[in-house]
């Protein structure tokens, strides 16, 4: 590769310059050949099935028979692959979220309609279902429309 001198500089900055960008270029290598050494390897430990609690879209729906038993297995929909779970910090004897999971759950509505373009994406806390889907409808607008489909799916870890 041809040097690039900027205006001004000494040898010795040149050098030093050219010395990182070598160093830069062979960590981006060494990142790419990990990451083939990764794709290469076998199928590993089977996971273990884990369950959550799951209510309907709409968020005036808040009767526990409206819940519904789902499989982590389950959470991979609409043909992807990925799944992206975020954890709300929502503890069964919390009265109310922390504030900065539910700061990032207010930027949800703007990018999960992105996101589940590509991956199947869920909010999970360990609170019990109603009460996570009540601070949902009360949170942000007030409306059932705080998580509206194809946004975050709630669940609760039971």
């Amino acid at each position: 590769m041809a040097p690039f001198i900027f205006p001004g500089e000494n040898e010795e900055y040149r050098q030093r310059r050219q010395a990182l960008l070598a160093a830069e270029l062979a960590l981006r290598n060494q990142v790419e050949e990990v990451a083939a050494l990764r794709r290469q390897l076998p199928l590993g430990m089977r996971v273990p099935e884990y369950g959550f609690r799951e209510g309907p879209a709409d968020l005036n729906r808040n009767d526990p028979d409206d819940m519904v038993d789902v499989r982590l297995a389950d959470l991979f929909t609409d043909a992807h692959d990925t799944l992206i779970m975020d954890h709300l910090m929502f503890g069964p004897n919390d009265d109310v979220p922390c504030e900065m999971c539910s700061m990032w759950a207010d930027g949800y509505n703007a990018i999960a309609r992105h996101i589940t373009q590509r991956a199947s994406f869920v909010l999970v806390a360990q609170a019990q279902i109603t009460r996570l889907r009540s601070w949902a409808q009360q949170h942000g607008t007030g409306s059932a429309s705080v998580f509206p489909a194809p946004t975050p799916n709630l669940l609760a870890i039971p």
